[in-house]
């Protein structure tokens, strides 16, 4: 498969790049905020321009010496100056209103260090009136300086004019069928970021012993073995009573959505610090979102206790327990990874299974007597035949005399013994009870 030409967007923080990146693609991916650094990991994206297809990364601010006292920052600088090698051509964001900044003149050096093709985007210029002033830019001694408010998406088609014309021409590519699209989820600092780091086998996202330091959803395509994943870490979920405005709320927004777009969500628990309250309320929202779920229980040489008793405290408080796969692996020495996704893969299969109708409608017969009868006065609960309707995950619409009648005593009888005849591990099943009245 082409790999589309690479556009590494950089510049000192607050200039502007997550506004440009999300203009150029189209879409709000990058989070944005007024405060310095809420960009820390390298986001990717694809793009395209009258024929032409790149993909872009977005970076965190370069920053000075000084805060590079601060480990985050020197992590953040890391990440942008591995967008920048990575890249075929920089795109040097700097601030039309704060004018020539001795960072920008160091990031100019920086691209030429590396060798690197580069255009310079003066942002925030928001009409003609501006653009006289600009000359000062054409002392980073780059070529190509394009006025620009990313913003308003004034100019931004100039931008893209001389990225199509100093990039190869590469065919727009057929998108991979049946990619199992794999949420990474937990509360902060259970390890998420270095599972990702250590399944691709790159320092792809920032890792960090603060918590909070994945703030995007971070997607990440990977080959396994015969099957096409797409990675997404998330930012550690948080009580609701938790989420502060700004960043944090935005954060939450998008760990919620990776979770609506995902087919199969590995949920991670510290294995030291066991399963908490918040963990199981998320839980049971992803199971009731129809979700297939792994769970993940990370950092498995930090546990105490044997594995069976670990379980079984598990099982105490989440007795959905015995419908999802549990696995035990360790992000940082790299144990027990390849299994992680094996079993993500099962769940995605499972959520495809179908049953015939005829089989369904035999299971009806051999189950009619196997549960006390439900009944209300004169009515008596009958279920006449049955049908999956969909798969992803897998419908069964059942008809009945008086759906009025089910209680949850009997859904989970019911969904027992679905799943002991057809499995279904670690997939949701939605059954849905349609009325018909007797003859």
């Amino acid at each position: 498969m082409l790999s589309y030409p690479v556009v590494a967007i950089v510049g000192r923080p607050n200039v502007g790049k997550s506004t440009l990146f999300n203009r150029l693609l189209g879409s709000r991916r990058a989070i944005i905020e007024k405060s310095k650094g809420v960009t820390r990991d390298r986001l990717y994206g694809e793009s395209e321009w009258e024929g032409a297809y790149f993909t872009l990364i977005d970076t965190g601010g370069i920053v000075t010496s000084e805060d590079l006292k601060k480990d985050i920052s020197v992590k953040v600088r890391a990440q942008s100056l591995k967008a920048i090698r990575e890249s075929d051509i920089a795109v040097l964001v700097v601030d039309a209103v704060e004018g020539l900044h001795p960072l920008d003149k160091e990031i100019a050096d920086i691209l030429r260090l590396e060798e690197k093709e580069a255009v310079v985007v003066v942002n925030k210029v928001d009409n003609q009136k501006m653009e006289p002033a600009l000359s000062e830019f054409y002392g980073l001694g780059i070529d190509d300086v394009v006025a620009i408010s990313a913003m308003h998406g004034r100019a931004v088609d100039r931008l893209l004019d001389i990225l199509k014309e100093r990039l190869p021409l590469i065919p727009q590519r057929e998108e991979v069928s049946g990619a199992i699209r794999l949420a990474i989820i937990g509360r902060p600092n259970v390890g998420k970021s270095s599972f990702l780091n250590a399944v691709l086998d790159d320092d792809r996202v920032l890792v960090d012993d603060k918590p909070g330091t994945t703030r995007d959803a971070i997607n990440t395509s990977l080959k396994f073995k015969d099957s096409e994943f797409i990675l997404v870490d998330t930012a550690g979920i948080r009580h609701k009573g938790k989420i502060k405005a700004g960043i944090d709320y935005f954060s939450s927004v998008r760990t919620r959505k990776t979770i609506d777009e995902a087919d199969v969500v590995l949920f991670m628990i510290d294995g030291y610090d066991g399963i908490r309250k918040d963990d199981l309320h998320y839980i049971y929202n992803i199971w009731e979102a129809k979700k297939g779920i792994v769970l993940g229980i990370n950092k498995k040489d930090l546990i105490e206790k044997s594995l069976g008793e670990y379980e079984e405290l598990i099982k105490e408080r989440l007795p959905i327990i015995e419908h999802i796969p549990v696995t035990y692996f360790s992000a940082t020495e790299r144990e027990g990874l390849e299994e992680v996704l094996l079993i993500a893969k099962s769940v995605y299969e499972n959520m495809g299974l179908r049953v015939k109708t005829s089989q369904l409608n035999s299971f009806i017969e051999e189950i009619k007597d196997a549960h006390p009868g439900l009944a209300k006065g004169k009515k008596i609960f009958k279920m006449y035949y049955g049908a999956q309707v969909d798969t992803y995950p897998p419908k069964m619409v059942f008809t009945v005399n008086h759906p009025e009648l089910i209680k949850k005593n009997y859904l989970n009888f019911l969904e027992r013994r679905l799943r002991r005849k057809f499995g279904f591990f670690g997939s949701p099943i939605n059954m849905v009870f349609n009325g018909k009245k007797e003859r």
